[in-house]
């Protein structure tokens, strides 16, 4: 996907640091923004009991890299299938 970064979201730094949790995926979209700070358009989804909830919204540069590591889009396919469900059909 053009213009698209894929990434593991982790819920917390600690958990990123020592790849623990449950990570889910994070999709950057396009150029950053600045609202406050710097922002990106996002696509995330989120686990709420058995079942993975997606949806849109923005992430500070900061989250980003405090929260998520980078992975390749065929890994994040491979990750959370869920998502791109959804996202694919938008």
């Amino acid at each position: 996907m053009k213009d698209h970064s894929f990434y593991l979201q982790y819920p917390t730094p600690r958990d990123k640091r020592k790849k623990t949790g449950n990570p889910t995926v994070l999709i950057r979209i396009g150029e950053p923004f600045y609202s406050g700070e710097m922002c990106y358009s996002c696509w995330s989804s989120v686990i709420e009991g058995n079942r993975v909830l997606s949806g849109s919204g923005n992430a500070s540069a900061d989250y980003i890299r405090s929260h998520c590591t980078r992975v390749s889009e065929a890994k994040a396919r491979e990750i959370h299938p869920e998502i791109f469900n959804t996202y694919d059909n938008l």
